[in-house]
């Protein structure tokens, strides 16, 4: 049987392609309508949007640095560890911000 070798064929212009569209796509059908509930106004509604938007891009930088500086495989569970091991006072809080 041979063996089956995996090649990079996902280009940058691919991953935004792929987030960008799951973003979208996963509440541009729904929210509209809370938002528009709650602010009165489509001018407001678009602003809330927007300042989501850029607090958004903001999230995901911040977790692609993360991402960046932590060079092993495992994703999250080693930023996890990594905090654990450097921070161990946030296992703590942690703890008692879920057990109250």
């Amino acid at each position: 049987m041979e063996s089956v070798i995996l090649t990079k064929q996902v280009t940058l212009l691919d991953c935004i392609v792929l987030m960008v569209g799951s973003m979208i796509g996963s509440g541009i059908f729904v929210a509209p309508k809370g938002v528009l509930e709650n602010t009165g106004s489509v001018g407001w509604s678009l602003i809330v949007w927007l300042c989501c938007g850029i607090l958004s891009t903001l999230g995901a930088l911040c977790y692609a640095e993360l991402g960046a500086s932590i060079p092993k495989t495992g994703g999250d569970y080693n930023g996890f560890v990594w905090t654990c091991l450097c921070f161990p006072e946030s296992v703590v809080v942690n703890y008692l911000y879920q057990n109250g």
